[in-house]
């Protein structure tokens, strides 16, 4: 926090044009995790007018040896549930909403792993999937979209903002994550594609 707060206070001044949008990690893998970095965000006062935070959701393997849920749904929900309870009563979750209202994207970065092969990878609903086994990619961007695209109406349904999803792909001839970043995503964040 002591080091981006002044980049982020030398922005917003009057004389800034400059606009950013940091990115911040969330993993899932834990619950209350919302709720811990919108209170830090709000304890640090690390919000400004010309600053919007991209939430960025790590699809790696190493992060599934080091934190442990039972299944992709139990992240999914350790994802989304918050976001849907402080959207639906911001009045109860006040820095959960703030940090809300300055999101305007959510990225999925991936280490696209190479062992991924085929058109249409192995398809079954996400309570079906073990933690030991990482989601092909394209299946992992389809859950992470469908759910983004379900709150953002909520959201837009009650005149809150909607989100966008901006995967990274296309760095290590990952076709299939090219593939779904193309036909789901806003934009792409990056990558070679």
């Amino acid at each position: 926090a002591e080091l981006v707060k002044p980049i982020l206070q030398g922005r917003d001044s009057p004389q800034s044009s400059t606009a950013t949008q940091y990115i911040v990690p969330i993993t899932g893998c834990v619950p209350g995790e919302w709720q811990a970095l919108a209170e830090w965000l709000h304890e640090h006062d690390l919000y400004t007018a010309n600053n919007r935070w991209v939430i960025r959701i790590p699809c790696v393997a190493e992060i599934r040896e080091h934190f442990r849920c039972e299944t992709l749904q139990q992240q999914l929900d350790n994802l989304f549930e918050p976001l849907w309870r402080a959207s639906a009563e911001p009045a109860k979750y006040p820095e959960l909403h703030r940090l809300l209202l300055n999101t305007v994207a959510f990225n999925v970065f991936s280490d696209e792993a190479p062992t991924q092969k085929g058109v249409l990878p192995q398809r079954r609903p996400p309570s079906d999937w073990p933690w030991t086994e990482s989601p092909p990619d394209m299946l992992f961007n389809y859950y992470i979209w469908a759910n983004l695209e379900s709150l953002s109406h909520f959201r837009q349904l009650r005149g809150l903002n909607a989100f966008e999803f901006v995967p990274n792909c296309g760095e290590v001839d990952a076709t299939n994550h090219l593939v779904s970043a193309f036909l789901l995503a806003n934009a792409v964040a990056g990558g070679t594609c």
